[in-house]
């Protein structure tokens, strides 16, 4: 993918799906520091419905009540203003 500037999803979809992993480690703060990464490092046109999918699939994967936790709060704060965006 970095010989092809032009493809950004697939590379930020590898991230996320990496993130999940990490999520399900137990690494929390990890896997939702890679995806708002993964998110931000797109130009907003490119964060689309599968992208957003995706990404809050990385919060599912998180046990309950980890979302107090300011990385976790940051990454859904990044969802909830990504899907405003593109409505």
């Amino acid at each position: 993918y970095d010989a092809d500037p032009h493809i950004v999803i697939d590379p930020a979809l590898i991230k996320l799906d990496q993130a999940v992993g990490l999520a399900n480690q137990g690494r929390l703060d990890e896997s939702c520091q890679l995806a708002v990464q993964a998110v931000t490092s797109l130009p907003a046109e490119h964060r689309t419905r599968v992208v957003l999918t995706r990404t809050q699939d990385v919060v599912q994967a998180m046990p309950e009540g980890c979302l107090e936790r300011p990385k976790a709060a940051e990454l859904t704060e990044l969802i909830a203003t990504a899907t405003e965006s593109n409505r």
